[in-house]
């Protein structure tokens, strides 16, 4: 456990940090991508909204997989990526992701990101590709999820 980076905290900083600086946008345009953004910790979740609808992107929020869902039927947007920030093991995050993209069929290119709350220090600062667009992003700081979402959503790259 020792060489386990726990960011959760950390992470929430430099969310609140970028968010602030990033101040420009405070609406999504008529356009905007949709993210369905699956965290069950309350500032955290706040946070990442705030980060990315100053980024110009729609956020669908939930707390677990079956919040998921219910907020996917009900929301009028059309799902572009899932992001998943869980305190828990990254593969049950990805297959959560996973069954929420296929119960509403929404195909592979809709990619799953999870954002683990737990990893080994020399992960920090990248991203692992695991199937088609899907990945985990072992987040240094808000510009690294960032770029990330402009490859994923805008096709700018590979992960």
């Amino acid at each position: 456990m020792d060489q386990l980076a726990r960011i959760r905290t950390d992470k929430r900083q430099v969310l609140l940090i970028c968010s602030s600086r990033t101040n420009q946008m405070t609406e999504s345009p008529e356009n905007a991508k949709a993210i369905l953004l699956m965290e069950d910790d309350d500032e955290v979740r706040e946070a990442m909204t705030e980060f990315l609808k100053l980024r110009g992107y729609r956020v669908i929020q939930a707390t677990n997989e079956a919040d998921s869902i219910e907020e996917s039927v009900k929301s009028e947007y059309q799902i572009e990526l899932i992001l998943i920030d869980q305190d828990l093991n990254s593969d049950d995050a990805l297959a959560i992701g996973r069954r929420v993209r296929d119960h509403f069929k929404m195909g592979q290119e809709v990619p799953v990101v999870v954002l683990p709350a737990e990893f080994k220090k020399e992960l920090e600062g990248t991203d692992e590709a695991v199937g088609g667009l899907d990945c985990k992003s072992y987040l240094a700081n808000g510009q690294q999820l960032e770029g990330l979402l402009n490859r994923l959503l805008h096709r700018d790259g590979e992960i």
